[in-house]
């Protein structure tokens, strides 16, 4: 009996300090993306208050290297925007980011 109850003592402190580092690594995750945010740093951050997105934002979103022909882009499109279809469980959000890095890679093209 001695055994399992210092076992459920170990797993009881186990959770106890998984939470508590836990909680304060999503806590210093969350101020510094606020810093960010509130600098200006950041890539995202800075697209947002700009309302548009750039060309490299636009690759990293669907993954792309620098050079990329128009069917590797839409290949991607297709891809990614499937992937997240918001009636099998995806994000409605990311799907907006998806277009919209479709569309200035395509702005792109066009020039």
């Amino acid at each position: 009996m001695v055994v399992v109850g210092g076992l459920s003592n170990v797993l009881a402190r186990l959770l106890v300090y998984g939470f508590t580092y836990g909680t304060r690594a999503v806590g210093q995750a969350y101020r510094i993306a606020l810093q960010e945010a509130s600098s200006g740093g950041g890539q995202l951050a800075s697209s947002v208050v700009r309302g548009r997105m750039d060309a490299a934002e636009a690759r990293m979103v669907l993954n792309l290297r620098a050079k990329n022909t128009p069917e590797e882009v839409e290949a991607a499109f297709n891809r990614h925007y499937a992937a997240n279809d918001p009636e099998k469980g995806g994000s409605k959000y990311l799907r907006w980011k998806v277009q919209a890095a479709k569309e200035v890679l395509d702005s792109m093209t066009r020039k």
